[in-house]
C-alpha cells in the first residue's frame, strides 16, 4: 500500500472545503482535539490521517 503525503497548507484547504458542506467536526494535524480524535482503541495502530471528519448526520456520510 502506498502512502500519499499532503502538505499542511493543502490539508487546511481541503478541510476548509469539507467544512462548508459537512455538519460534523473536521480536524487537521496541529488543531486542538486532533490527537484525541486519531487515537483508536488499539494502541498498536498509530496513524496520522491528513484530515479527520467526525460524521454527525446521514448527509455527512452519503
Amino acid at each position: 500500500m502506498s502512502e500519499t503525503v499532503i502538505d499542511q497548507k493543502s490539508a487546511s484547504a481541503l478541510a476548509g472545503e469539507l467544512r462548508r458542506s459537512f455538519s460534523g467536526e473536521v480536524l487537521v494535524g496541529g488543531q486542538p482535539g486532533y490527537n484525541d480524535a486519531r487515537t483508536i482503541w488499539n494502541a498498536m495502530v498509530d496513524k496520522k490521517p491528513t484530515v479527520i471528519a467526525g460524521c454527525v448526520t446521514t448527509d455527512d456520510v452519503v
